[in-house]
């Protein structure tokens, strides 16, 4: 796997493993375009948080170091950010939180910019997208740890996992992403 992410990396474009032709030719065929097309690059996101609200620190992810990263998403592709809000102060009533998103459209040359807006009360945990993010920042973490071959966590990450990708798929039961998630947590927490 460290080779073809070395090989992604290099050539800019995104990553495809199966484990034989067959898989191979049926993930091109249904997601052709964004294998091979690039809809956005260089993309950046800006959280800015109203007075009072900070990110909770938690365990990072362990990613590979990179002198040269560029963020490419391909056409229907999804990014999914989760981080944990707290309290630090006083709050006002009518806080928002603003996502400020900004890329290079391919196709068209051009840098864009999208601005997201939500009232603080109106979001939290209970969110059907707050639960996917939870269940897909767990479903990393139990990977990692069943790819390190780490016994005494990997187990434990396995079935955190599984139960949030459970509660996930409550509030979002035809999602695809948590559908598949919750077939491979299936296999590991049977092995």
């Amino acid at each position: 796997a460290g080779m073809l992410s070395a090989l992604a990396q290099e050539g800019r474009g995104s990553m495809l493993f199966a484990r034989n032709a067959d898989e191979i030719w049926l993930e091109l065929e249904q997601r052709f375009a964004s294998h091979m097309l690039a809809a956005a690059i260089d993309l950046e996101v800006t959280l800015k948080l109203p007075p009072g609200l900070g990110v909770r620190h938690r365990e990072t992810l362990a990613l590979p170091p990179s002198d040269d990263e560029l963020a490419l998403l391909g056409p229907n592709d999804a990014l999914v950010f989760h981080h944990e809000l707290e309290a630090c102060g006083e709050l006002a009533a009518d806080a928002v939180i603003e996502v400020q998103i900004e890329w290079s459209d391919s196709v068209a040359n051009e840098a864009k910019q999208l601005i997201w807006q939500h009232e603080l009360h109106e979001l939290g945990e209970g969110s059907a997208y707050g639960h996917k993010g939870a269940a897909t920042v767990a479903y990393a973490r139990a990977l990692r740890a069943y790819r390190d071959n780490e016994p005494s966590l990997s187990y434990g990450a396995v079935l955190e996992a599984a139960s949030l990708i459970s509660e996930a798929l409550e509030s979002l039961p035809e999602d695809r992403d948590l559908a598949e998630m919750s077939a491979v947590m299936a296999k590991l927490s049977g092995r």
